[in-house]
């Protein structure tokens, strides 16, 4: 069974990433695929509304890669 996980929030990315390292092994690979269109006017667009593009498109691509690059690093290989 798959656990949902949301990766806006660095504690769940955390969380997900030690499940994945104790039942698999190391991660030396990433794909950063996790993305969500706007379609909102820049003009009227909600603060509120761009915190959540922003958390998706690019703050999550970080908090994933910030988990993995250690492990990579340590390996002396990696992908991403």
């Amino acid at each position: 069974m798959v656990a949902a996980w949301d990766i806006r929030f660095a504690d769940q990315v955390t969380a997900a990433h030690a499940r994945a390292v104790a039942a698999l092994c190391p991660v030396t690979a990433l794909v950063n695929n996790a993305g969500r269109n706007s379609y909102a006017d820049p003009v009227t667009m909600t603060k509120g509304e761009w915190d959540d593009v922003f958390a998706v498109d690019v703050k999550a691509a970080w908090l994933c890669a910030r988990a993995v690059l250690p492990a990579m690093i340590a390996a002396g290989r990696g992908r991403s």
